[in-house]
C-alpha cells in the first residue's frame, strides 16, 4: 500500500492517475476541496483508493493512515501561511511524524517533493523549511529519494498565477529584483512518471534529484514573454524588492490586486535551475516546454 499526502495539488493530480494506471493500491490523505466532494471521491473509492480526508496536521488521523503502508509519497507544501498551518508546521512537523512512526508501522520507503532553490540561508521561510525537511530526511535509515522540481506547470502554472498582477500591471511591468534569477519550469506530469518510476527503483534510493524543463529563463525574459502572449504593452522596468513591496502594498490599498504576492517575492528572486536534471534521460519523458502549453495556461489568469 502506497500512502499519498498531498492529493490535490498540481503535482497530486498525475501523481495519484499515474499509480492508478498501474494498479498500484493507494490510500490518499487530502484536506479535501470542491474537486474532492462527492461525486469524486466516490469514483475514487470504486476504483480502489482509500480515501483519508484530514488535515496533514492532525497527527492521529496521519497515524492511522500510515499503518500498513510500506511507502508514503510526501508531495505536502503550502506558499501562504494560515491559521495552524505555518511553514513549520506543513514541511517540517509532518515529515517529522512520518519518521516517527515509520518504524512503527513498517514505512520503509519515502519519496519526497522538495524543490529547487531550498537552501539553509533564504530570505525565503518557505525555501528554508523545504530545506530543513531535507536533512530530517537524510539522517534516518529509510530508503529516501528526495526530488527538487523547479515552478511546476500543466494546464496552470503556480508562477505565472504569482506574477498576474505585475504582468497584468497598467503602468508598466515591474520586474522583481534584478530580473536576471533563472527559472526552469517543468510539466508536473513528467515530474509525476519520474516519481512513480522511483518507487521501486532501488538506484535512485539515497539520492537527490534535480528536476526542470526543457528551457531556463531569466525572470525577466520570461515576463516579458508572458506580456507579450497577453497583449499588453507597457515598459518592464526592474525594481528592487524593498520599493516594489512598498509599490504592490500601495496598489492593494486603492484596490489593486492583494498583497499576498509580497510575501512571494524572494521565491520570485531565487534560482530555480537544475543543474544535474534528472529528466534529461529519464525514459519516456514527455518533455513538454511552458510555452507549448500557454495557450492553455493564460486564458485562465
Amino acid at each position: 500500500m502506497i500512502l499519498l499526502l498531498g492529493t490535490t495539488g498540481l503535482l497530486g493530480g498525475p501523481v495519484l492517475r499515474g499509480l492508478l494506471e498501474r494498479k498500484l493500491e493507494v490510500r490518499a490523505f487530502t484536506r479535501g476541496s470542491s474537486n474532492w466532494k462527492n461525486a469524486s471521491v466516490s469514483d475514487l473509492r470504486r476504483r480502489g483508493v482509500e480515501i483519508v480526508l484530514a488535515d496533514v496536521n492532525d497527527t492521529d488521523k496521519l497515524r492511522s493512515a500510515m499503518q500498513g503502508c510500506q511507502t508514503v509519497i510526501n508531495l505536502v507544501g503550502t506558499f501562504h501561511e494560515t491559521g495552524n498551518n505555518t511553514f513549520e508546521a506543513v514541511h517540517l512537523d509532518t515529515v517529522r511524524e512520518i519518521i516517527s512512526n515509520a518504524k512503527e508501522f513498517g514505512v520503509q520507503r519515502i519519496v519526497h517533493v522538495s524543490c529547487l532553490g531550498a537552501s539553509e540561508y533564504s530570505l525565503s521561510e518557505y525555501l528554508r523549511t523545504k530545506w530543513e525537511a531535507e536533512q530530517l530526511i537524510k539522517k534516518t535509515n529509510l530508503y529516501w529519494t528526495i526530488l527538487k522540481p523547479s515552478f511546476l506547470f500543466s494546464d496552470k502554472c503556480t508562477l505565472i498565477d504569482w506574477l498576474k498582477p505585475l504582468l497584468k500591471c497598467p503602468f508598466f511591468m515591474p520586474i522583481p529584483g534584478s530580473g536576471v534569477n533563472e527559472v526552469q519550469p517543468v510539466y508536473a506530469d513528467d515530474v509525476a512518471q519520474l516519481m512513480i518510476d522511483c518507487i521501486y527503483d532501488r538506484s535512485s534510493v539515497g539520492k537527490v534529484l534535480e528536476l526542470g524543463g526543457p528551457k531556463i529563463y531569466a525572470m525577466a525574459d520570461l515576463m516579458e514573454l508572458l506580456r507579450a502572449e497577453l497583449k499588453i504593452a507597457g515598459p518592464a522596468v526592474p525594481v528592487p524588492q524593498g520599493a516594489l513591496e512598498f509599490f504592490i502594498k500601495t496598489m492593494t490599498k486603492i484596490g489593486g490586486p492583494s498583497n499576498k504576492i509580497v510575501e512571494l517575492l524572494p521565491l520570485l528572486t531565487t534560482d530555480s535551475v537544475a543543474v544535474e536534471n534528472a529528466l534529461e534521460h529519464h525514459p519516456g519523458i514527455q518533455f513538454v516546454s511552458l510555452e507549448d502549453r500557454l495557450s492553455k495556461i493564460l486564458p485562465r489568469i
